[in-house]
């Protein structure tokens, strides 16, 4: 608990501390029980979309999305995220909580 708390503070930081609660949260995921997964997704899918590594953030949003597609702050997260990317056709289905296509569609 005590590295989750520092990981999530670290993630309100410079980049260099974004990265190293990138490295916290990718480790945190390993050992994470089933009900922490798509929170600790959702958390180092928006370091890295900060740090700039978009591929790495919509992995890790889209994972997160699929396990808890209701959870509103993962949503809300997300659906900037795509609208940022100027995915507005998705960012549309994630603010409603609906399915997203299978990629290559």
């Amino acid at each position: 608990m005590a590295r989750r708390s520092l990981a999530d503070h670290l993630a309100q930081q410079s980049d260099n501390e974004k990265a190293r609660a990138r490295g916290m949260y990718e480790q945190l995921l390993d050992d994470a029980s089933i009900d922490d997964v798509a929170n600790l997704r959702s958390n180092l899918a928006t370091v890295c979309g900060e740090l700039g590594d978009d591929k790495a953030a919509e992995e890790h949003y889209r994972v997160a999305y699929e396990m808890a597609p209701l959870e509103p702050k993962l949503r809300l997260g997300f659906t900037r995220f795509l609208a940022k990317k100027g995915r507005r056709d998705l960012a549309a289905l994630v603010i409603d909580g609906k399915p997203l296509p299978k990629r290559g569609r």
